[in-house]
């Protein structure tokens, strides 16, 4: 290790892990950097993903445990985690993925300035085998640059990430009605322009029925539902002070709100939409999702989705 090294924190969240943990725990504890510490928090367990975690902690050092007192949940685990890191930077890290080892090395070495960094993944299922060999390149967007990019669809995976302590400083707490950790790091990061993508695959992300998101696009109802999340989740963003009367943010919020209610707003409302990049293309697919029947409107996210599968809209 050299003395000039930053501390790289990774935090994790557990719960009833034990299946794929110690393959996980390996890749982690044997990075070609070295300067990490591993801030675990345990989500009330009731397998023994506690007892194998403290059987690492005999021979590595690094990690610490903390065992929620009550079931908090994905994200306010995660939450806590990072709250707990003394790192300069923070990787997030799920429980059942699998790092390559040169993965912490070539994020802080592409890092620079930026808040965010995050990588391709590859997708195996339960058993290890290789479902794609880039998750960007069947369910992924990688062309984003601005805020509002982030706000339509998010590229960014929590296990394929590592940010700075800055952008806790400016993200935590997370709102408790944002649905998802990850996507609302990205948007912090991206309002003030700091994230990069970097095309490596460093990680085999895992995806199995108990994925809490997943990485292929949802069915219909299911898009419908994470609709209504958004809309909610946009909701608490526009109370933060950094957001507070975004234009941009409300915009989304409406246009997510209106698709899950089946509701047209008045027409001054639709054209402002045109204000976003691909705002065009956002009145359009608004159209057949709320003005058509839903038979319709199925037919037209299945072939959005087969065509372009690349973006979640």
């Amino acid at each position: 290790m050299r003395n000039d090294e930053p501390l790289v924190s990774v935090a994790m969240a557990t719960y009833n892990g034990s299946k794929y943990l110690p393959e996980q725990l390996d890749s982690i504890l044997n990075q070609t950097y070295k300067n990490i510490e591993l801030v675990i928090v345990d989500d009330c367990s009731h397998d023994n993903t506690v007892e194998l975690i403290d059987n690492y902690r005999q021979k590595y050092p690094c990690i610490r445990l903390m065992q929620n007192a009550v079931n908090l949940g994905v994200i306010k685990s995660f939450e806590k985690a990072i709250s707990l890191c003394h790192g300069d930077y923070i990787a997030l890290a799920d429980q059942d993925d699998i790092w390559f080892l040169h993965k912490l090395q070539i994020l802080m070495d592409n890092i620079n300035d930026n808040l965010l960094i995050h990588s391709d993944a590859g997708l195996i299922d339960e058993d290890g085998k290789i479902i794609a060999k880039s998750h960007f390149d069947c369910a992924k967007v990688r062309n984003k640059s601005k805020f509002v990019d982030y706000l339509i669809s998010n590229n960014v995976t929590g296990c394929a990430c590592m940010f700075s302590k800055q952008l806790v400083k400016l993200a935590l707490p997370i709102p408790n009605e944002f649905y998802s950790h990850d996507h609302y790091l990205a948007i912090v990061a991206s309002f003030y322009g700091k994230v990069r993508l970097i095309n490596d695959v460093l990680l085999y992300y895992r995806q199995h029925n108990n994925n809490l998101i997943g990485a292929f696009h949802p069915k219909f109802a299911q898009f419908l539902i994470e609709c209504k999340k958004k809309a909610d989740s946009y909701d608490s963003l526009l109370k933060l002070a950094s957001f507070k009367g975004n234009l941009e943010v409300e915009l989304l919020r409406d246009y997510r709100r209106a698709i899950y209610n089946k509701k047209w707003q008045s027409r001054f409302s639709v054209l402002k939409l045109i204000y976003l990049k691909g705002g065009v293309k956002l009145i359009c697919y608004y159209f057949f999702l709320v003005v058509m029947p839903r038979f319709f409107a199925e037919i037209s996210y299945a072939l959005y989705v087969k065509y372009k599968y690349n973006s979640r809209i």
